[in-house]
């Protein structure tokens, strides 16, 4: 964009421009849609109907990781040839492709980052069961690198040299750090309330340490005995439904009934017949 208001070519030609939306868009879906579920989904907490597609922990990441990459971009663009020492016949050519395969090492290394959506510390965690990604990212890195030793006049490139690709990979690989970082900074998510059952929603964190992991498994242990002493109190009491010498269930045994799940789940539900 810079370089067209300046009325100048550019940096990325039209084929170089498809591979990368293709890299950003679909291969990024496939990579990311393709992971197994793991069971940390379930410590997760319910996000209400109210929440934001985009939560402000995804902002932070997209802003930070932006401005990273654009100041790269940036400085490659207009002092590149300056920094990086190209000089030659074709240091135009030889520019573009530094550009083109720095921007895109910089997408193929974020995506481990887009991995997590919360703060967690490690992003390769769980990566065995990815193995759709896995086979993506080797695909991408693979078709990058024939592209731009091999591709020529069609992708617009020039080969490269060990020192060229170790230094694009580099920049690539910094969104990694960048990121731990970004996690690091805390974030307050906003809380919903539903009004129907008085239950307070809020996007927070998994439980990620053990001392976290114990509390809640605590806490879900003591609210499974609470449902199950309570169930036995009614099942003896002939409340149990389904049971052969149950009494008639009358209004008032269906109200205490009710009553009684309302006070296990330690929720406020009134019920009506």
């Amino acid at each position: 964009y810079q370089r067209r208001v300046h009325g100048n070519e550019s940096p990325l030609s039209p084929v170089q421009l498809l591979w990368l939306n293709l890299i950003m868009d679909t291969l990024a879906a496939l990579a990311l849609a393709t992971e197994q579920p793991s069971p940390a989904l379930l410590l997760r907490q319910p996000v209400a109907k109210q929440a934001s597609l985009v939560s402000r922990r995804m902002w932070l990441n997209i802003i930070g990781q932006a401005s990273y990459q654009l100041t790269v971009m940036l400085l490659m663009l207009y002092r590149g040839e300056e920094l990086l020492e190209i000089d030659g016949p074709d240091h135009e050519l030889h520019h573009s492709t530094m550009l083109f395969n720095t921007f895109i090492m910089m997408q193929i290394w974020n995506e481990f980052n887009a991995r997590k959506l919360y703060d967690e510390v490690n992003v390769f965690a769980g990566l065995s069961r990815s193995k759709g990604h896995l086979v993506v990212f080797v695909i991408m890195m693979l078709f990058q690198i024939v592209a731009v030793q091999f591709g020529g006049a069609f992708m617009h490139t020039m080969p490269l040299d060990l020192y060229d690709w170790a230094l694009c990979n580099f920049l690539g690989m910094i969104c990694l750090p960048l990121g731990f970082l970004l996690r690091m900074i805390p974030v307050k998510e906003p809380v919903y309330l539903n009004a129907k059952h008085k239950i307070t929603y809020s996007t927070r964190k998994e439980p990620t340490s053990p001392r976290e992991r114990f509390k809640f498994a605590a806490e879900k242990t003591r609210t499974q005995i609470r449902i199950a002493r309570h169930w036995t109190v009614m099942t003896k009491q002939g409340i149990k439904l389904g049971s052969a010498h149950s009494p008639p269930r009358t209004p008032s045994r269906i109200r205490v009934r009710r009553d009684t799940a309302a006070r296990v789940v330690g929720g406020s539900i009134s019920m009506r017949k």
